[in-house]
């Protein structure tokens, strides 16, 4: 959905918007800033955050009731992510009771907070 050339996602850039088909945060994105997807509705239930984004603000998906599956495809986490970026995020998959964020086999880096609130499934 996101143009390849995209450098940053500003903050509140898609609050209260209706984003059709998967949400695709391309590499050439470093930074998304705070509440940017704040209150959207996903209609593709869906968001890819290609290996680019090294800054995540606070409660990017505040709100955001209809996310099930958040992938990120970095081998290492980025570098500088709010405590609280995924605050409100409640629709995430579970599993035994735990919100699961899919990564790539033998990722870096997902072992501290604030993804430490959430199961990581490894994934090929």
């Amino acid at each position: 959905i996101l143009p390849s050339g995209l450098l940053e996602i500003g903050e509140y850039a898609f609050a209260g918007t209706d984003l059709f088909g998967r949400v695709y945060i391309p590499d050439s994105v470093t930074t998304i800033g705070a509440r940017a997807f704040q209150n959207c509705k996903f209609i593709g239930n869906t968001v890819t955050v290609e290996s680019g984004v090294q800054s995540i603000g606070g409660y990017v998906f505040n709100q955001c009731s209809s996310i099930q599956k958040l992938q990120f495809k970095g081998q290492q986490a980025p570098a500088s992510v709010s405590i609280n970026a995924f605050q409100g995020l409640n629709s995430l998959n579970t599993r035994n009771g735990n919100k699961i964020i899919y990564v790539p086999l033998g990722a870096g880096g997902y072992d501290v907070a604030p993804w430490t609130d959430f199961e990581i499934v490894y994934q090929r």
